[in-house]
């Protein structure tokens, strides 16, 4: 959802307050609602990874630089691996995030030996 500038200042109109992006976040985070903010790397935009424990069973897909196709195909079940790779912001609920994520971290190396020659 976007919201313009104008509806923006309105919002804050109504609540008799001064217009501020900080305190609109406040607000929503009260509410249980989070503003998902883009993931830059490299310039790429990509998906936020997965923050929270997924249910058991559940599959999900790493960013792996070391996988032949850039990701890693796993099934959820609480072991220590599933929440290493949660808290290092790899675990993915689908392999093409999982992919652009590995592909975008690779590509400072990539370009290396093309630049020098």
């Amino acid at each position: 959802m976007q919201i313009t500038q104008e509806k923006f200042n309105e919002l804050f109109d109504k609540l008799g307050t001064k217009p501020s992006a900080s305190k609109l976040e406040s607000m929503l985070a009260d509410l249980g609602v989070t503003i998902a903010k883009p993931l830059i790397i490299n310039g790429v935009e990509c998906t936020q990874p997965q923050r929270k424990p997924l249910e058991c069973g559940e599959e999900y897909f790493i960013a792996d630089t070391s996988a032949d196709g850039y990701f890693g195909e796993c099934i959820w079940d609480d072991h220590s691996s599933d929440n290493m790779w949660l808290e290092r912001g790899l675990v993915y609920l689908n392999k093409e995030d999982a992919i652009k994520v590995t592909t975008a971290l690779l590509m400072p190396l990539k370009g290396v030996d093309d630049e020098n020659s």
